[in-house]
């Protein structure tokens, strides 16, 4: 079993800082047994992040190299443990996840298993939503057969819980028959790898940084990965001393689940720095319509009675797919300018419409609609071939 220790603080109380050197140095140690150091972190912004302070802490220091220091997002990690342990899989892309739901649920009608559900089965929300369904039950750790246990022991066969259930077995079954696993199987499939190895793999020092909360498919690959390392980290932004713990309220039960997970963990303890602390307020509305009513005469009060620019404030929600809606209605009922920084689809973008145009002239036989279309756009220069617009037009 690896030397386990868990960084506990609150937020901006130098534990990344601190860890970064700490695994700076030990890929010295590393190198020299063959090993490297490991480095999880929730997204490829966060690993950026990293990144930085690494660079930083190499100015301060000198350094002119580090390495043996490999950083990974979580399911990057799971994906790079089954290539080391040769085990093949093929990733399924996330747009085409929704296309398996309709399939599954498809393959349970025609076998008359899906009564309850079958009414609301073509609606256009509903592949999305038991997606969404799907997801929960893989973050809570579940395989199917233990969330189809846990339903049968509660419920009645033909209740719409059950038919839930079979969905999500007959998504799986489905991924199976073509092939393929999405993210979340990835991480099932190497908690099951991690489990049955009996070579250790050559990690000195593993650490888990940038995560708000764990969810339990996440600490079962965590708990499978601690006996492959030598040295365990694990930081949590959590405030201890906060006798009400208004700000970390949310976060106490995944607390309590990492601390019973790693009872036998060491425990290090962050102060908070000399922050001057913003103000608090909590509030609780009946949807998302209301909530985000409520917000935006928080921003109207804050521009109006404290005179902050708007460009000051930033407001953050948990997904724009959501709250877009109710938070374009509340904005320009309010006659408040705003900015939705967004990702946007990669195909949206007129540029990349316009290569894809591009190359589809010689496949559809240039037809003279596409090829003037093309040579009109704004993209296309003209000049570069000597055309005017007028030869263009003659076209």
């Amino acid at each position: 079993m690896s030397k386990a220790e868990i960084l506990i603080g609150p937020y901006r109380s130098g534990k990344t800082k601190c860890l970064v050197r700490e695994l700076m140095l030990a890929t010295k140690t590393a190198l020299q047994s063959g090993s490297e150091v490991w480095l999880v972190v929730p997204s490829k912004r966060y690993e950026k992040f990293i990144k930085s302070l690494i660079v930083q802490n190499m100015k301060e220091s000198g350094i002119k190299v580090v390495a043996g220091l490999r950083i990974f997002a979580f399911y990057d990690m799971c994906a790079q443990i089954l290539r080391q342990s040769q085990v093949s899989f093929k990733l399924i892309p996330e747009s085409l996840r929704a296309t398996v739901v309709g399939r599954a649920m498809s393959n349970l009608q025609k076998r008359g298993e899906l009564q309850n559900l079958e009414p609301v089965a073509e609606f256009k929300g509903t592949y999305a939503a038991l997606l969404e369904l799907i997801d929960e039950f893989q973050r809570a750790g579940l395989s199917p057969i233990e969330v189809m246990t846990r339903v049968t022991d509660t419920a009645f066969n033909e209740s719409r819980y059950v038919e839930l259930a079979r969905i999500y077995a007959e998504y799986w079954n489905e991924l199976d028959n073509l092939g393929y696993i999405d993210s979340r199987r990835l991480a099932f499939k190497c908690r099951e790898v991690l489990a049955l190895q009996e070579n250790k793999l050559k990690i000195d020092t593993i650490a888990f940084d940038g995560f708000d909360r764990f969810n339990k498919l996440q600490m079962g690959v965590f708990n499978e990965l601690a006996p492959h390392a030598d040295q365990l980290k694990i930081v949590f932004d959590y405030d201890e001393s906060d006798p009400e713990n208004v700000q970390y309220i949310w976060k106490g039960p995944n607390y309590k689940d990492l601390m019973d997970g790693f009872a036998s963990a060491q425990k290090r303890v962050f102060e908070k720095g000399a922050i001057t602390q913003a103000p608090i307020e909590c509030f609780r509305t009946v949807d998302r319509a209301f909530e985000m009513d409520h917000v935006v005469r928080l921003v109207k009060e804050a521009m109006v009675n404290e005179e902050i620019s708007g460009s000051d404030i930033l407001v953050l929600v948990p997904s724009m797919r959501k709250y877009r809606a109710s938070l374009e209605t509340a904005f320009v009922d309010a006659s408040l300018p705003y900015f939705i920084d967004d990702t946007v689809d990669l195909k949206s973008q007129p540029v990349v419409q316009f290569v894809i145009k591009l190359l589809r002239l010689h496949k559809d036989n240039y037809k003279r609609a596409d090829l003037l279309s093309i040579l009109r756009n704004v993209y296309f220069k003209s000049h570069a071939y000597d055309l005017s617009k007028e030869e263009i037009e003659k076209f």
